[in-house]
């Protein structure tokens, strides 16, 4: 999707009206990549509250102007870097009741979700128009525009479907204003600004609250509707260059902070009725100059006006006549666009808009809002809240009963308190429902109740909260004559005889009844210089709390109105509420989730930790984790604080896998490895102060933390252990006998990484693989036999023989280091018991008292290192079943299967089972694991028919790719997405498990086509747990064999490695080797024939000769 690159987004607001806060918005976003990062983002203060929209337009043009000639190395303004720059200026407009953060920072019921500016990481922000707005302009309306500067309000929800593509087409040589319009209605047309335009789109006039019989004369083809200013406009770079030159030309220079500087008096000036309408083809220069064609600013006021002033109007709209009118408009009509205006004068209108977002309609597809109707909200196990009520960023007690069609904002909900329906509560805190007096029946809102907290600034640095309550139904704005006029849905007349309140209490003598309106009437108590203002003092005003003594002490106390409150309204207050709320109610959510095993993704929350510097999350998870209920759970956490340190670190601190064995965190990872978890994660909280001062240090913490998930996951699968069976039999002659083992290799052909740590144990797994032999090669084995030196003998055969001689306990030390040489040997002589490392004995005499001597173990394995054929588990495993026979011990298949997951556990390598499972176990088989502790796998051999494996091995190949995979890396990648729970791993999991059955019963219907299809949908789904598995090379190779077969795959977790294929045509080698040989790169790839092994692991005995070999 094509994006507008802006150079700058410009926020103008009024003065006085908490500038710093909205800058801070902005860059916020900004950092969660929700802005993007190169934008230069201006909040431009009005120089004066009285300045309208239109002289905010051209003060903010001027500032803009000013920053980019900076940049430019100017030291004037220079209209010229208007010339080729993309600006966005956005109009914050008046106070909003219902949101006391402004139209533009109202929450909407949707979270919207980014690029971290730097990571690239997943951010969320809970959704605001603004957002929505900017989004909307970025990447649906403005991509194709040439340069200019954007104009936009945000006093309305523009919706603009962004699933269809927009045609906005700027003519090459216009030079002028474009407006954007979207139809609506002639009676919504008379609330607002309506165009009349020509036949070749330019506007011959625009109307301003006009009557319908006016608009008649603007009716689009259709006949009823008309083209409706939306409050959004494009200036070509000529055109803002005329705005800015405004700034030296009396008076319009007014409207500008260099005017009011110099002295100047404010001058209003509305930017569609002042500025834009002088440029409407029929608007004749006496009709605008006058005041007869300039809109609310214009004639309606000019009655009020002194003469002098009147004078003045005069000259600035002559001037801006002179200067403006041989500039064209161009409406542009967006067809599918919808404006809803954010009315303040009844709560109803802004009900809807939250219940029924139009702004759902034009994000439908778009993957960065997710709208919910639990936007960010925590309710407590018991709160069933209707589905048809929306909570945005609250929380809610589980004592909290809430009707229906309700809106609950920025609360905390405590005690017993029943909410009737389509009630609107905003920013409430539990304070506000704290009765003096014990009560036994719940505190009650009734229906169609609105109650509104604000924060109010009364004083240097000293701010408090307000409660405000009033009815859906009341117009705010309604004169107290009107007999619709109401307060909490009831007439006012029903009000005052309840509480005995009279209207010299609420409204000053000499203001006119018809003046007087609940919006400016002095209902709210605020203090009370005898007593505290306590709920039952607002519970009285809604009519559901009654007090003998309320009335005289609301009589004495300081009381304001909603216009009063509205003018007071700490915005940069609310915003800090409001953020440290989001992070509360993520810390709840987080340990919910956390203890109970829940599959949510949080790492977009951990970006926002990170990005404002949260870091209380990091004691919230630590806390979960010491209280941990099993294994799981704690392992989770401490993946968690990992993500979190990630986080925190960003790119500064280098790649999040690395060593983690630092003597800093020993006393932590000895405490886990002896399960004393509580006391573990205390010390590593305690540790972990000391890395958070710099990027590098932090990342080093997180690989700890990883380090530590990774004691007990392999404590969790070392339960597998249990399943690890044994009968005594006779011990081997001395020196005489070797005992050998030999398997083949094994190819998976569903399931994988669903038999891995810890999603086998967590989601439960199930693998379809095979034994196979190589060109009829068993390349994997080991032999041992018994000798007299009470030693242990270690032979490594590869390309070079190596011996390791094991005399003393401490030559076994490093066995849990796995790139120490012989430490899978090493750590088998531990895992079978035949040593104990713990023990205080001597090697020497732990041989002589069970064995009369020591042990002489080869192994070998004629695969190339990171084959992806499960060389590393084949081996243990063989291995293991030579060391359990030459020491007297006899055990199946099973056995040897569980034992290798302990085995790998002590080495801290990890894995899952499948390898093993695949080549110790003759044949095609299924195996699954139970999602459950202690680990176990059950094993079923597929009832395959001789004749289908016979065709099998015609056309199963398997190729060596010449390049080396990182098993490692990639697994390390897997667990850290479904320790995040990220959304693409957790259903590919499902399936991953969901195609190995389909998979298996393929194999026993003998449907050799369907065994392919199964396969090539492994394969992606591979791609899916470990994105970047597959090198350039594979895919082009696998690009140029698909045609000629069922099915291919990387073996094992891909990135290099060997691959597999099931050819359509029986003995293909030679028609695949001629294919592979034209593609570039491939002189180090080889071709290998695959055979179905049918005797899996095999134990014999060789008679001992001097030179033996394998």
């Amino acid at each position: 999707m094509a994006r507008k690159k802006w150079k700058v987004i410009a926020l103008s607001c009024r003065k006085g009206y908490h500038t710093q806060a909205f800058q801070k918005e902005l860059e916020i976003r900004q950092s969660k990549g929700l802005i993007d990062p190169n934008v230069l983002l201006l909040t431009v203060e009005d120089p004066d509250t009285r300045i309208g929209s239109g002289g905010a337009t051209i003060n903010t043009i001027l500032v803009v102007a000013e920053h980019l000639s900076s940049l430019a190395g100017h030291t004037v303004v220079n209209p010229d870097v208007l010339a080729n720059a993309d600006i966005l200026i956005l109009l914050m407009g008046r106070n909003y009741l219902f949101d006391p953060c402004g139209r533009a920072f109202t929450t909407m019921p949707a979270m919207y979700s980014g690029a971290h500016h730097i990571t690239g990481s997943d951010t969320e922000n809970i959704a605001c128009n603004i957002d929505f707005i900017i989004y909307t302009l970025t990447n649906v309306i403005c991509p194709n525009s040439p340069p200019g500067v954007w104009v936009c309000s945000t006093d309305m929800l523009l919706s603009i479907p962004s699933e269809k593509a927009i045609d906005i087409t700027f003519p090459k040589h216009w030079k002028g204003v474009s407006l954007i319009t979207v139809p609506a209605s002639v009676d919504y047309a008379t609330l607002h600004g309506a165009c009349k335009v020509n036949h070749d789109d330019t506007v011959d006039d625009i109307f301003y609250q006009s009557s319908p019989d006016n608009l008649e004369s603007c009716l689009l083809n259709n006949g009823h509707q008309v083209p409706l200013v939306s409050g959004l406009l494009f200036m070509c770079p000529n055109t803002a260059t005329k705005l800015l030159q405004f700034h030296v030309k009396p008076p319009i220079d007014a409207c500008t902070y260099m005017g009011i500087d110099s002295g100047s008096l404010p001058i209003k000036l509305s930017l569609f009725f002042d500025i834009l309408l002088p440029m409407a083809n029929n608007v004749s220069r006496e009709n605008f100059v006058t005041g007869n064609r300039s809109g609310s600013y214009g004639n309606k006021d000019d009655s009020l006006l002194l003469p002098e002033d009147k004078a003045l109007m005069e000259h600035a709209r002559s001037v801006l006549y002179d200067e403006l009118h041989q500039i064209r408009i161009r409406s542009i009509l967006i067809t599918e666009g919808i404006h809803n205006y954010m009315s303040t004068s009844v709560a109803s209108d802004f009900q809807n808009q939250i219940l029924n977002c139009p702004l759902r309609l034009g994000t439908n597809g778009v993957k960065n809002f997710q709208w919910q109707n639990r936007t960010h909200c925590y309710t407590e196990s018991g709160c069933e809240v209707p589905i048809s009520t929306i909570i945005i960023n609250s929380s809610i007690d589980s004592e909290i009963d809430i009707g229906k069609n309700c809106v609950v904002a920025h609360c905390i909900l405590k005690n017993s308190l029943k909410i009737g329906n389509r009630c609107i509560l905003s920013g409430l805190l539990p304070i506000e429902f704290e009765l003096d007096k014990v009560i036994t029946e719940p505190v009650v809102i009734p229906d169609k109740s609105v109650m509104l907290n604000f924060i109010i600034s009364i004083g240097d640095n000293v701010s408090r909260r307000i409660t405000t309550v009033f009815g859906l139904d009341d117009n705010l704005m309604l004169s107290v004559d009107n007999h619709k006029s109401s307060f909490c849905n009831k007439p006012w007349s029903a009000f005052f005889e309840r509480t005995g309140i009279d209207s010299s209490d609420l409204w000053q003598q000499h203001l006119p009844s018809s003046k007087r309106s609940l919006f400016n009437a002095k209902l709210y108590p605020v203090f009370n210089h005898i007593q505290k203002i306590e709920t039952e003092d607002i519970l009285w005003l809604l009519g559901t709390h009654n007090s003998a003594e309320a009335l005289a002490k609301w009589r004495l106390s300081w009381r304001l109105s909603l216009k009063e409150i509205m003018a007071m309204v700490d915005i940069a207050a609310v915003f800090d509420y409001r953020r440290k709320l989001y992070f509360e109610i993520g810390e709840k959510n987080v340990k919910v989730a956390l203890s109970n095993g829940e599959d949510t993704c949080f790492l977009p929350y951990f970006q926002s930790c990170a990005t404002e510097d949260y870091h209380n999350i990091l004691c919230t998870i630590d806390k979960v984790a010491c209280e941990a209920s099993s294994l799981a759970v704690a392992a989770r956490c401490l993946a968690s604080i990992a993500d979190v340190l990630g986080t925190m670190a960003a790119s500064g601190g280098g790649l999040r896998s690395g060593p983690a064995a630092n003597k800093s965190w020993k006393q932590a990872f000895r405490l886990l490895e002896e399960l004393k978890i509580n006391d573990g994660v205390t010390v590593m909280a305690k540790e972990r102060k000391n890395w958070l001062k710099r990027p590098d240090l932090i990342i080093r913490a997180a690989r700890h933390y990883e380090g530590a998930e990774q004691i007990l996951i392999r404590k969790a699968v070392s339960t597998a252990s249990r399943f690890v069976t044994t009968t005594p039999q006779e011990l081997p002659p001395l020196s005489e006998i070797w005992v050998v083992a030999s398997s083949g290799a094994r190819i998976d052909l569903a399931g994988g990484w669903s038999d891995t740590p810890p999603i086998t144990y967590e989601h439960g797994g199930a693998v379809v693989n095979a034994a196979v032999t190589i060109d009829d090669k068993r390349p994997i084995g080991a032999k041992a036999r018994r000798i007299r030196d009470p030693i242990i003998k270690l032979v490594l055969i590869g390309d070079s023989k190596t011996v390791i001689t094991c005399a003393e306990i401490s030559d076994l030390e490093d066995y849990n280091k796995p790139h120490a040489p012989g430490a899978l040997l090493k750590a088998a002589f531990l895992c079978t018991e035949i040593i104990s490392f713990a023990s205080s004995t001597p090697l020497k005499q732990q041989l002589l008292e069970k064995y009369s001597g020591g042990f002489e173990l080869h192994s070998w394995a004629h695969l190339p290192q990171g084959s992806g054929l499960g060389t590393s588990s084949i081996l243990a495993g063989a291995i293991m079943a030579c060391l359990f026979t030459v020491s007297g011990r006899k055990c199946d298949n099973e056995s040897i299967v569980h034992s290798v997951l302990y085995l790998e556990q002590m080495l801290t390598t990890g894995g899952g089972w499948q390898d093993q499972v695949g080549g110790l176990v003759e044949g095609v088989k299924i195996s699954r694991s139970p999602p459950q502790l202690p680990l176990k796998v059950n094993i079923t051999k597929l009832d395959t028919k001789e004749s289908f494996i016979t065709e099998l091995n015609k056309r199963l190949l398997l190729i060596y790719t010449g390049k080396t995979r990182l098993a490692k890396n990639l697994l390390q990648d897997v667990l850290r997405g479904w320790y995040s729970k990220l959304p693409e791993i957790l259903p590919n999991v499902h399936n991953l498990t969901s195609n190995a059955e389909k998979s298996a019963k393929a194999f026993i219907d003998g449907n050799l086509e369907l065994v392919g299809n199964c396969l090539n949908e492994y394969w992606h789904q591979k791609k899916k747990m470990a994105p970047g598995c597959e090198p350039a090379l594979v895919t082009e190779i696998m690009t140029a064999l698909k045609p000629h077969s069922y099915g291919q795959s990387l073996a094992g977790a891909g990135g290099g490695g060997f691959m597999y294929l099931i050819t359509k045509e029986g003995n293909s080698i030679r028609e695949v080797n001629a294919i592979i040989s034209k593609i570039k790169g491939t002189e180090n790839v080889t071709v290998h024939r695959g055979t179905i092994d049918r005797e899996g692991l095999k134990i014999s005995y060789k008679q001992h000769r001097c030179g033996d070999s394998c």
